[in-house]
């Protein structure tokens, strides 16, 4: 009676900690994703706004915008594909 005592206060502490670990995994995982979201979204409506200011008038500091989207969207792109 002693060692099936044992044995299932030991298998709960491991199915506790394994519980643990996996939640804590998922919570890791969504919260990298919720900031890839936030970075794209970013990303794309900087480029969006750049776009918009384009046609109005060219001018060095529009220019300068749509080069750092445009290497952010690579940034984001290299990031989705991990």
């Amino acid at each position: 009676m002693t060692e099936w005592a044992l044995t299932l206060i030991g298998g709960l502490g491991v199915g506790s900690l394994l519980t643990t670990l996996l939640s804590h995994w998922i919570a890791q995982k969504s919260s990298n994703r919720e900031l890839l979201y936030k970075e794209k979204r970013e990303t794309y409506l900087g480029l969006l706004e750049a776009l918009q200011r384009a046609p109005v008038g060219y001018s060095n500091e529009n220019s300068k915008e749509l080069r750092i989207l445009a290497n952010s969207m690579r940034f984001v792109w290299i990031g989705k594909s991990r």
